[in-house]
Order: C-alpha cells, then structure tokens, then sequence
C-alpha cells in the first residue's frame, strides 16, 4: 500500500509517496544524503546542487549497467538452456538407437 513518507535530502524537505515503506524509503534518502555530504567534503566549490546532480548520475550509471549485466546473463542462460536442451535430445536420440538395435 503506498503511503506518503517525510524525507530531507540535500537540505530539502519533501514527501515521497511510495510503496517500499518508510524504514526503506528513509534508508535510501540516508544513502543519498551520506553520498552527496561525501562529495561537498571532498571536491572544492562543490554545492549541495552540484553533488545531488553528481549523485543522480552516478545512481543513473549503476544502473544501466546493472540492467545491461541482466540482459548479459539472461542471453547467457538461454543459450545455456538451448545446449541443455540439444544435449538431453542427444542423448535421448542415442538411447533410441541402442533399442532398435536390440540391446537393452
């Protein structure tokens, strides 16, 4: 059930309607808000604008490489199932082979 959950990311106070709870969804806003408070630490003349658009991409970049990881695998599980599937009707084709001969 979606509920509206009170988050401040970056200094800003807003509420995130969302379905993921409110232990979860102030979880994340911690996350961000630890990544861009790292960044303004670390780089000079980096605002909290700044480091929440640093932060955003970076988010954006894992995942699209997650997502391009996902379609990698599952290209690789389905040509893995297809050999799976070639060599189980191998070898049942062998089997048949040994029947008609007449050894059992």
């Amino acid at each position: 059930m979606k509920e509206s959950v009170k988050v401040q990311v970056a200094g800003v106070t807003f509420f995130v309607v969302t379905e993921d709870g409110k232990e979860r969804t102030e979880e994340i806003a911690d996350k961000v808000n630890s990544k861009i408070n790292n960044l303004v630490l670390q780089t000079t003349n980096c605002t909290k604008m700044k480091a929440a658009a640093l932060c955003a991409m970076d988010y954006c970049r894992e995942s699209m490489e997650q997502k391009e990881e996902i379609l990698r695998l599952e290209q690789k599980i389905k040509k893995l199932e297809g050999e799976l599937a070639r060599g189980k009707n191998a070898k049942a084709g062998s089997f048949l082979d040994l029947d008609k001969s007449g050894v059992n």
